[in-house]
């Protein structure tokens, strides 16, 4: 039985402009902390840091977005954006890299992400075909497992979170100003996507949040790819929820009991009313995680 994504999800996968409408309102930064500005909005979150007459900027959103970031950020500060970083491949957080890469930005990335966005990808779960990306699109520096990018006195390390997401998922951590932006390792919305067609596994996301929170402390503001900041008390309820109904999914499959059974068990019930508002829906998360843990 194939559970159906939500089409908001599908479509803010496949990329440019297939979810964008009418109405879509002005993007801005607000600021954060120092030198640090964070815009907020339906289709992403994007940290932007200002120092000088430089900026370096967090995720691109689709195409169709990749002049308005630019006009809030040049509206905020004036600076040319050196630096883009992309938190994984996703189009909805690299589909305006080509843009910005012909304004003369340098994007960087965990290495998988160039490879991914470099060939058809195929999103198995869903049954989605993503196309290539053209070359100008694709990150010009990469890294395995560690990067640090220095504006001035201030500091952006990029940090690999192994088949959690996907397989190319990066934090980006602020150091100075205790932020830390967590791609779509963490999703403020609802139930988060992980896309095993391309690496993505839940006791990678496990680890990831662990890592995470052993970098965070209760001043720490943990900025997710979509939806509203966390703090370390709301990351500690994530991973709770999370390892949670991961945990209930396993012992049904090993009892042997297929995916209706594991539905009718209901082993989201005393987190949907939290997390089930999102775009990938209760059923939805547990045929995902179902999926994933009966190939183990």
């Amino acid at each position: 039985m194939r559970v159906l994504l939500s089409c908001f999800l599908m479509l803010s996968l496949l990329g440019p402009g297939l979810c964008l409408g009418a109405g879509e309102g002005v993007l801005s930064f607000r600021p954060l902390r120092e030198n640090l500005y964070l815009q907020q909005g339906r289709w992403g979150n994007n940290l932007l840091l200002v120092l000088g007459f430089e900026a370096l900027l967090v995720d691109t959103q689709y195409e169709a977005r990749a002049e308005s970031i630019r006009q809030a950020a040049q509206a905020l500060s004036g600076a040319a954006l050196r630096f883009v970083v992309n938190t994984h491949w996703h189009r909805d957080h690299t589909g305006g890299n080509e843009y910005f890469a012909r304004e003369g930005a340098v994007i960087v990335a965990h290495e998988n992400v160039r490879n991914r966005l470099g060939r058809d990808q195929r999103v198995a779960f869903f049954d989605m075909d993503v196309p290539a990306s053209p070359p100008a699109a694709l990150p010009s520096v990469t890294f395995s497992r560690y990067l640090s990018l220095h504006l001035g006195a201030e500091r952006a390390d990029l940090i690999h979170l192994p088949e959690a997401h996907t397989d190319g998922d990066a934090m980006v951590f602020f150091r100075n100003q205790k932020v830390l932006h967590l791609g779509d390792v963490v999703s403020g919305e609802g139930y988060p996507f992980i896309d095993p067609g391309t690496g993505g596994t839940s006791d990678g996301m496990l680890a990831a949040v662990d890592r995470i929170l052993a970098l965070a402390d209760e001043e720490t503001i943990l900025i997710p790819g979509h939806g509203h900041p966390f703090d370390i008390r709301a990351l500690k309820g994530y991973r709770y929820m999370l390892r949670t109904v991961r945990d209930r999914i396993a012992v049904l499959i090993a009892a042997g009991r297929d995916l209706e059974a594991v539905l009718l068990a209901e082993p989201t019930r005393e987190f949907d009313e939290r997390w089930g508002q999102g775009g990938l829906k209760p059923r939805e998360f547990v045929g995902l995680l179902f999926e994933e843990l009966s190939r183990d």
